[in-house]
């Protein structure tokens, strides 16, 4: 059973396992400081807080292998007090035996502080190889990057720095450029069938996260299974992207001044996202991943939605806008049996928008044909109302 809030843990470890993984956090170097406040039995003594890093030879060498509980113990450097007994007689372990009711229990409390070259990966374990029956201990650890109060800092660990800002900052970008849109356009917004399964697709993904993300060898999102489905899915969608533009250009080709760039932007927008992040899975130092692949994240939805802005701006005279039907071609149809000419609901004419008609100061001598169209015949009658009526 574990509960979390930020980075304070608290829970309580109950297993017939010999070793167990508790928690992780990415230290500062001087910095960083690990606080723990930890409760056991006195029967399941001595008991080890383990403390591993991520080098090659430590954390990875042990998590999920087939080593024993003394192998894994083995890797770490007890001058380095990597391994803390948790009894009352090891100095600097903080603790203290307390009886009652005729049980003693170990209460401990102590800090620690990390001295590194760089900024470190940490993972805390507990371990008793000699035990017989397993493992019982209640913990609650406080890790912290920056002293009281630091904001920015205190509370983060040191791959997620930096991301709250970066969050803020575009969410502040977006609110401008959703009152942009507003202010410029009516927007109607409907959801179809398909869009609902991508609606539902996507929070499926997050609760399968959420369920089987293992914290001990998945340091962000996109290392596990969910965010490689992620991946998957985008790319899934910039395939139904490229089909839905060639058809269209295959059926409207006099469309192209608008659908070429605009196949363009959404390619680069769909592909660069996967791309940078399988790029940083293997280029980018995990202590900074996070945070990297956050603002790059953002930064290419931001771009994107921005320049599909730019382009499908429905200005004066534009001709990149896609339309290719007049509003009163479709109020004439819906009371002639869908049909007018040679269009029909669901096959209109073949012309871009607005293509090179004459201008509004021409139009006294060159109306548009397509401005005006006639509902159905209206048949007028003359009544003469007599004098006698009207009184």
């Amino acid at each position: 059973m574990q509960e979390t809030l930020s980075k304070y843990e608290e829970g309580v470890v109950i297993t017939n396992e010999k070793w167990v993984f508790i928690a992780r956090f990415c230290f500062l170097s001087e910095e960083g400081q690990f606080e723990y406040y930890i409760e056991y039995d006195k029967s399941f003594a001595p008991q080890n807080l383990l403390l591993y890093y991520d080098s090659e030879q430590q954390w990875p060498a042990v998590y999920k292998s087939n080593k024993s509980c003394q192998q894994k113990e083995a890797v770490l450097n007890r001058k380095l007090n990597q391994i803390i007994p948790l009894v009352e007689n090891e100095y600097g372990s903080g603790c203290t035996e307390n009886e009652e009711n005729k049980t003693v229990t170990l209460r401990c409390h102590q800090a620690r502080r990390f001295h590194s070259s760089r900024e470190r990966w940490w993972f805390l374990a507990i371990s008793n190889c000699n035990s017989t029956k397993g493992l019982n201990i209640r913990y609650r650890f406080l890790m912290t990057n920056g002293p009281p109060g630091d904001y920015w800092h205190e509370h983060f660990s040191a791959d997620e720095f930096y991301i709250l800002p970066v969050l803020m900052a575009y969410c502040i970008v977006y609110i401008l450029l959703v009152l942009a849109v507003i202010m410029c356009s009516t927007c109607t917004l409907l959801i179809e069938g398909n869009d609902t399964e991508d609606i539902l697709v996507f929070p499926f993904v997050d609760s399968e996260n959420l369920n089987f993300f293992d914290p001990g060898e998945v340091l962000y999102l996109y290392e596990s299974p969910a965010g490689y489905g992620l991946i998957g899915l985008r790319i899934i969608a910039w395939w139904m992207f490229i089909y839905s533009t060639v058809f269209t250009l295959k059926h409207y080709p006099e469309k192209n001044s608008f659908y070429y760039p605009f196949n363009l932007i959404g390619t680069m927008w769909f592909v660069s996202g996967p791309a940078f992040i399988l790029a940083a899975n293997t280029l980018i130092d995990k202590w900074v991943r996070e945070s990297v692949v956050c603002a790059v994240h953002h930064f290419i939805a931001l771009a994107g939605h921005i320049l599909f802005l730019i382009l499908t701006v429905p200005n004066r005279a534009n001709k990149n806008f896609p339309y290719h039907v007049r509003t009163t071609q479709i109020g004439i149809m819906e009371l002639t049996n869908g049909m007018t000419g040679n269009n029909t609901l669901d096959q209109f004419g073949h012309h871009p928008y607005a293509p090179g008609g004459p201008m509004v100061s021409q139009w006294p001598h060159h109306v548009p044909v397509e401005l005006f169209t006639i509902a159905s015949t209206v048949r007028t009658v003359s009544i003469t109302p007599t004098l006698s009526r009207l009184m």
